[in-house]
């Protein structure tokens, strides 16, 4: 067995040509480092080493044919923001790979920086962050690529300024990069075992650190988890809730309610319901991007279009005169014909503007009458149930939920009335899919705090009447049978779940009952029983038992 590689030291030679300068960063697939081209001037590189985690001549050989195939996927991509990829090699037993060495600072490094100030990254930098973005993925996915690692520290913000005015932030470290076969049902070998599942927890999605499976939505899962940390300065650890397997960041970011849909439906758990590419996000973010002359929505740094100059007007020339232009018979009647059938267009379209009827006018502006309206019904509706969600995860009583729950089924139902002939219909039926799926999660949601609500009224209940029968008691006995009833009630107490409404008060009364545990339990330390009770009566009157005449139900006798 190969022993595993050791890391390079500073001033190394690599393939007769890279020099090494210093370590940028190790991972589990491998190391990064700074080197010089010597074959160029000493033009500084980045070199990246793939160590395979398993180094027998089996897993080098799978490494190895691994290796090949990511680097031939980084050779066909080129865009502007993913580092050049330049060359790949192995040197004994070690895989290498070179790119393109971009100056700058990940964006872990600049939100650290930033947290140390007290700030954090606004909406309006976020916005363009991920219009940004979003056009790298959709390049990379319609080349049939997936990145599956995602993260603020695998993004960086060249430092200097780009041809906009401002640097474009890169992707980089596509050292787990995927190519999405189809039905992407690869991620297990011809002899039935699993490959490698990779990503970053917390970043990735379900789908892929459980399963191996990655779709470009998995990408946009990653990517909008990694805006929730810039926008919130908080760690996907301490805003997930996995009990109630969520996203619990809102409240702790100032943004609109607009974006904020958009990320929570790109993070959602099932891949489903999320958005399927990264146009669609695009599509979705342009109401409420505020400027796009920062940069286009979809750069084509490749476009070379020429608008051809026009032939040579080959219409008559007009007849000058002293005073002016002065038009022929011919043009002059050319332009009241022309004038008359543009004031019958405009009157037409006059009409049609504000007409349900004549669609073939309305229907190229998209302003039909009809589709405003279902326009404007949809966009209230997706106020109102982004509300009734952001309700939702703020609900703290069974009723608030139940409030916020009817809102969210009124949205569903208003969104069913979407007909399939208006211009709003395919995304009207997509954020149907969506407040359904989260209406399915609220209705689990009441029925866990209906039925923690209802154990604990009956502990409730059930707790008082074992305080009469303490009252009650007449016996030692009876006071121990409490003391049993009380036990069984503390137990019920701790099997109500956590992440209920009612757990607060189930902590309060778990401490009262255990508090009320123990002076029973001194209750019955004092009472004494039979045969110690008949020894003190002996001893008090002198007059013995027999010749006292007890009930037949007493509890001396």
């Amino acid at each position: 067995m190969v022993k595993a590689s050791v890391e390079l030291a500073s001033g190394t030679l690599i393939d007769n040509r890279y020099r090494i300068q210093k370590l940028l960063g190790s991972g589990g697939l491998g190391r990064t480092y700074l080197v010089t081209d010597e074959r160029r001037f000493d033009e500084q590189c980045v070199l990246k080493e793939f160590v395979p985690t398993r180094r027998d001549p089996e897993g080098l050989e799978k490494a190895r044919l691994l290796f090949q195939r990511e680097a031939k996927v980084l050779h066909q991509l080129a865009h502007p923001q993913i580092p050049k990829f330049l060359a790949w090699f192995e040197e004994k037993q070690r895989l290498f790979l070179v790119q393109e060495y971009l100056e700058g600072k990940n964006y872990l490094t600049l939100l650290n920086e930033r947290k140390q100030e007290g700030k954090k990254f606004s909406e309006a930098e976020i916005l363009r962050w991920l219009q940004a973005l979003l056009p790298v993925l959709d390049y990379i996915h319609r080349t049939g690529v997936i990145h599956r690692d995602i993260s603020p520290d695998n993004i960086m913000l060249p430092t200097g300024e780009g041809e906009t005015g401002e640097a474009l932030p890169v992707l980089i470290d596509f050292g787990v990069v995927k190519q999405a076969i189809a039905g992407n049902r690869d991620s297990a070998s011809s002899s039935g075992k699993p490959t490698a599942f990779v990503g970053k927890v917390g970043y990735s999605p379900p789908e892929q650190l459980h399963f191996g499976q990655c779709y470009p939505s998995s990408d946009l899962y990653a990517l909008a988890a990694s805006a929730v940390v810039l926008l919130t300065g908080k760690l996907p650890s301490q805003l997930f809730d996995c009990t109630a397997m969520e996203w619990q960041w809102r409240d702790r970011a100032q943004i609109g309610e607009t974006l904020g849909g958009i990320l929570d439906k790109m993070l959602i758990q099932k891949p489903q319901f999320r958005y399927p590419s990264a146009a669609d996000v695009l599509s979705a973010l342009s109401p409420v991007v505020p400027s796009r002359s920062w940069f286009p929505l979809i750069a084509n740094p490749k476009s070379t279009a020429v608008i051809p100059a026009s032939p040579a007007s080959k219409t008559p020339r007009l007849q000058q005169s002293p005073e002016g232009i002065a038009l022929s018979p011919q043009h002059r009647r050319n332009a009241i014909i022309l004038g008359s059938v543009t004031l019958f267009c405009l009157g037409l379209l006059g009409i049609g503007w504000h007409s349900p009827y004549i669609s073939w006018i309305c229907k190229p502006f998209n302003y039909c009458a009809r589709d405003r309206e279902f326009q404007e019904l949809y966009q209230q509706t997706l106020d109102d149930g982004t509300k009734a969600r952001l309700q939702t995860q703020k609900a703290e009583t069974l009723k608030t939920l139940e409030t916020a729950r009817d809102r969210l089924q009124q949205a569903v139902l208003k969104l069913e009335t979407v007909p399939k002939d208006v211009t709003v219909y395919p995304e009207a039926q997509q954020m149907l899919a969506y407040y359904r799926h989260e209406l399915e999660r609220v209705d689990l949601r009441l029925t866990r705090e209906q039925t923690a609500a209802k154990q604990l009224e009956a502990i409730e209940k059930q707790a008082k009447k074992i305080e009469r029968q303490i009252e009650a008691a007449a016996s030692k006995r009876e006071l121990e049978r409490a003391r049993s009833r009380w036990k069984k009630l503390l137990l019920q107490l701790k099997q109500i779940p956590n992440n209920t409404s009612s757990s607060d008060r189930a902590r309060t009364l778990r401490d009262r009952y255990e508090n009320r545990l123990s002076d029973l339990e001194a209750q019955i330390e004092r009472t004494p029983d039979f045969a110690t009770r008949r020894v003190l009566l002996q001893s008090e009157d002198s007059i013995p038992l027999r010749s006292m005449n007890f009930p037949e139900n007493s509890w001396e006798q």
